[in-house]
């Protein structure tokens, strides 16, 4: 009797003005144990320096690929990036970032053992100019189905930075191509973690910090302090992909009439997560009654986890 067929991999490196830091991104994608199938580095429109230095680099690896595009903003690397690969799974990274040798099979084991997951979020360790680094200390857990939480106004950030995901081809296929790219110019990892949640996948984490996040002086998030006007607006971008991704889904508004069968879905259901899914419940539209039925649901169903 023959096996599934192995899931086959691909390293989509967005690249912008990074000269310094994409020879050791490139470098973790290459010196994987689990080799990637494709290594796709795709550069948004770098000045000309940056370019040089990029082009050198993708030169050394007889398995990288550089593709040069005109500068439209992080999100539309990642659709060129997935337009242009074949592979089942594709594992992002920031050019800035680089990977544990360990980290594209760990996170393929990952999904060999849950085949019902399609999208696995890593933990990081942020590294620092000085040699300081810190890990904030997370267990790996199933984190289940968000998209009933997705639906009300984006929900929860069911993921990781860009560098720390890796999603199935099924998912990508279903939230790209996206019709408003230059609103996520920079912080484009929230319209995978958004979108992947409303188009239905599987989430998991894992725990292990096998992502080294960089922190610099020019990183787009990690930082930075934004005022009430960029909140206000990347608030707009997020209700506006939901929406999008909601109708080609042929989904309703709300599904909060679904909330306890998802958070039934989430392994170890923290205290935000029980918080989150009863206000959702509570702010719907259902009947009183359906609304006290649901949340007595996810009550008793919560205090079992803690039981158990």
């Amino acid at each position: 009797m023959k096996g599934k067929p192995k899931l086959t991999t691909c390293c989509l490196i967005n690249h912008y003005n990074y000269r310094d830091f994409v020879r050791e991104a490139v470098a973790s994608a290459v010196e994987q144990t689990h080799p990637f199938d494709e290594i796709l580095v795709v550069d948004d429109g770098s000045s000309e320096e940056h370019l040089e230095e990029v082009r050198r680099v993708c030169a050394e690896y007889d398995a990288v690929r550089l593709i040069e595009k005109k500068n439209g903003g992080q999100l539309s690397c990642f659709e060129v990036g997935v337009a242009e690969s074949t592979a089942d799974v594709a594992f992002f990274l920031d050019a800035d970032d680089v990977w544990d040798p360990r980290y594209v099979e760990s996170v393929m084991k990952v999904f060999a053992e849950h085949p019902e997951v399609e999208f696995v979020a890593c933990n990081e360790r942020r590294f620092f100019p000085d040699g300081r680094s810190e890990v904030t200390p997370r267990q790996t857990r199933d984190l289940g189905y968000s998209f009933v939480r997705a639906l009300k106004n984006g929900g929860a950030f069911v993921g990781q930075p860009t560098s720390c995901l890796a999603i199935k081809r099924r998912i990508l296929d279903d939230i790209f191509p996206l019709p408003q790219a230059r609103g996520w110019r920079t912080c484009a990892d929230e319209a995978l973690v958004y979108g992947s949640s409303v188009v239905g996948a599987r989430k998991y984490f894992l725990g292990e910090p096998l992502v080294g996040y960089r922190i610099h002086g020019t990183n787009h998030w990690f930082g930075k302090k934004y005022c009430p006007k960029d909140r206000l607006l990347r608030g707009r971008e997020v209700q506006r992909l939901v929406e999008v991704l909601r109708l080609r889904q042929g989904l309703p508004i709300s599904m909060a009439n679904l909330a306890h069968h998802e958070f039934r879905t989430i392994e170890g259901a923290n205290k935000n997560d029980y918080t989150e899914y009863q206000r959702l419940v509570g702010s719907s539209q259902l009947s009183f009654r359906r609304k006290l039925r649901i949340r007595l649901a996810i009550f008793a169903w919560y205090r079992l986890g803690k039981r158990i």
